[in-house]
Order: structure tokens, then sequence, then C-alpha cells
């Protein structure tokens, strides 16, 4: 009898192991993932942009006829008019891109004055947190981070987490664009691998996801190591965001074409894009 109720009683065993397991899988994470969710809400940037549609580049030209490169307007246009193409303007095309650029950089300023402070303690071996914890973690997440242990994660993503450099988006966007004639649904030439397994350029849908790909690349994609290390090096003088300077770290981001740091210089030359690395928001008027 024994042997005949032994595989029963060893089945009723196993499957009520799977079962506990099952439900306190879900209970742990019914507890954890609301909390982690929480925290990344509440670390995040409030977004209070209003996006503008426009029909024609004709429009488009009038939404930035009073333009300055050092008192940027907050204009954010969803997309390039569909006339765009055929009516390039670089100038244009630079007005229009150049607020999202200095958008995140506001974003990325915010969030790196936060991970300096916890990255302050890190390096003092005091004690964070739970907030910090969570919010660095995020942040690991975010940029891709591979480092082990907090000491050597602060300083990766303190190298990562900085602003970009306004002069080399516009020549990137200008040289894959041919000022403002192709590829406006993908200004950057960002290329990933698709559903079908082909290595194609991501096209977005509006221009501020197109450009928070572009910042996030920079940020964290191997191609953009050595320009990063640049921006670190200078991040000490005044100019803290030369394109100029930048330029040579360029070189893993298009090994099969040794011009191209030199097409982008051209850029720069032909556009005069070198003042951009100094613009600003204009200072917003209080209403009395």
């Amino acid at each position: 009898m024994t042997k005949v109720y032994l595989p029963v009683i060893l089945g009723v065993l196993l499957l009520w192991g799977i079962l506990e397991g099952v439900v306190y899988f879900y209970q742990e994470r019914e507890h954890s993932v609301p909390v982690a969710t929480m925290e990344l809400s509440e670390n995040m940037i409030s977004d209070k942009r209003v996006f503008t549609q426009v029909k024609s580049t004709k429009e488009l030209a009038e939404k930035f006829k009073n333009f300055n490169r050092l008192s940027v307007p907050r204009i954010y246009i969803e997309n390039f008019p569909d006339d765009f193409s055929w009516n390039a303007d670089p100038a244009l095309f630079v007005k229009t891109l150049l607020p999202y650029i200095l958008y995140e950089n506001e974003q990325l300023e915010a969030e790196r004055k936060k991970l300096f402070n916890i990255s302050t303690k890190i390096f003092n071996n005091q004690e964070l947190t739970e907030q910090e914890k969570l919010f660095f973690n995020a942040l690991v997440t975010k940029y891709e981070v591979f480092e082990v242990g907090p000491v050597s994660q602060a300083h990766e993503l303190l190298q990562r987490v900085d602003k970009v450099s306004p002069s080399l988006a516009m020549a990137q966007a200008l040289d894959t664009t041919q000022g403002g004639k192709i590829n406006l649904d993908g200004p950057f030439g960002i290329y990933k691998w698709n559903k079908e397994g082909l290595y194609d350029r991501e096209r977005y849908a509006t221009l501020d996801e197109a450009v928070k790909e572009y910042v996030s690349q920079l940020n964290k994609a191997e191609s953009y190591y050595r320009w990063r290390l640049l921006r670190t090096i200078h991040r000490p003088t005044k100019y803290s965001l030369p394109g100029r300077v930048f330029l040579k770290g360029l070189a893993p981001y298009e090994p099969d074409n040794p011009n191209y740091i030199e097409r982008i210089r051209d850029v720069y030359n032909k556009y005069l894009l070198d003042n951009l690395d100094f613009s600003k928001f204009e200072e917003e008027k209080n209403n009395v």
C-alpha cells in the first residue's frame, strides 16, 4: 500500500511547493513594483511644455521671426511641416530643434545636481536614504551602467549624466538631413535593429521623441565614449561644452568613415554653429 500511495504523496507535495512559490512571487511583485514606480514618478521633472503644430514652412518661419541664438524662445514645434524638405532652410531647421536641446540640458542639469549630492555621500561612505537609493538605482538602469559597486557606478554616472553640446547636435542633424532636405522624421541618423532583423534608420512620431533618443545615445552609447571622456575633462573650464574640441571624440561613431569628423567640421564652418554652445533660454517675463 505504501508503494502505491508514495508517488501520489510526492506529487501532492510537489504541487503544493509550486503553488506556494507562485503565490509568494506575486505577493512580492505586488508590494515591490508600486514602490519603485512611485519613487520614479516623484523624481521626474514636471513637463509643462506646450507643443505647437504648424502646417507650412512659412508659418514655422513666422513662429521664429524674432529668434535670437543667445535668448532662445521656449517654442516647441511638434514636427517639421510637410513642405519643409522642399523649402529647406538650414537656419530655420536649427531654430526649430534648438529649444528641444536646451530643454533636455535643463533636465540633465537638474538630474546631475541630485546625482552629485548622492555621489558625494557614496564617496564619503555615508548612508543613503531609501529615496536616494531608489533614485541612484534608477539612473544606473536608465544610463545602462554595468560597473559593479556604488563607487564605480557613481563615477560612471557622473560621466554620463551631463549636458550635451548644442552645436554638435545641430552639426550632426544638419549632416544627416542635408540641411533639412531629408530624414526629417529621424534627424539625428540613429539606426537600430527592427522587427524584420534589419539595421534600419529610426523614425520618430515627434521631434521631442527624436531629440530625447539622440541625447540618450550621446550619454550612454559605446560609440560616444571618447566624446563623453573629453566632456568630463573640459567640464572644469568655463567652456564646458566646446563642440569643436569634442569632435575628435567622434572617431568611434563611424569607424568605417575616416572623413566623418572632417565632414562635421565642415558643417560647423558652413553654418557658423560655434556660438550655439552659449545659447540659453530667454528669461521668462513676470506678469505684474
